[in-house]
């Protein structure tokens, strides 16, 4: 399970000698609106690395929002390695084979005694050689998905972006009082 938090610590006793209600305020929707900006950005990322599709990789993110009583931003994913289904598996002319393409930077491979199952869902199952026993064929799961790299890109943007969010966010609830 991977996972990112966005937690400040200290921020709240600077901003409390300004104006505590104001500055809370601000913190939590400058929170809220990085972290949702962070969360795009990672999904994006990852759909530009793996051929699949954004509402494959929405179903196993979860997100905790920002609160009043916890500033902080949790974006948690799940799951087990993915059947190839999710990555566009085309049964080939011959019989027996499938493709699938994982990775967009790379090309389609063969998988050799496979099929799709007959089931809804239209999983891709395979033979295990020299039997009549049937698995599934399992991919990379989620939180392999959330490599280092795409984190990294999602912790710079947010160090790039959250002071002026916050200043920004701060001027609006200073100017509605």
């Amino acid at each position: 399970m991977s996972m990112i938090v966005i937690k400040l610590e200290g921020m709240d006793k600077a901003l409390a000698a300004l104006n505590p209600k104001v500055s809370v305020k601000a913190l939590n929707r400058t929170i809220n609106e990085i972290g949702t900006k962070a969360k795009n950005q990672m999904i994006r990322d990852i759909r530009n690395t793996y051929n699949i599709k954004a509402k494959d990789l929405k179903q196993f993110v979860k997100v905790r929002r920002s609160k009043y009583s916890n500033l902080a931003y949790v974006i948690s994913s799940r799951g087990r390695p993915l059947n190839a289904t999710r990555f566009g598996a085309r049964a080939l002319k011959k019989k027996g084979f499938i493709s699938v393409k994982i990775r967009k930077d790379r090309w389609r491979k063969k998988i050799a005694r496979a099929f799709f199952s007959n089931k809804p869902g239209n999983a891709v199952l395979q033979r295990i050689k020299g039997t009549q026993k049937i698995r599934g064929v399992k991919t990379v799961s989620i939180p392999q998905m959330f490599n280092e790299r795409i984190v990294k890109r999602a912790e710079k943007m947010i160090g790039d972006e959250f002071e002026n969010k916050f200043k920004h966010n701060f001027d609006f609830y200073i100017s509605k009082m």
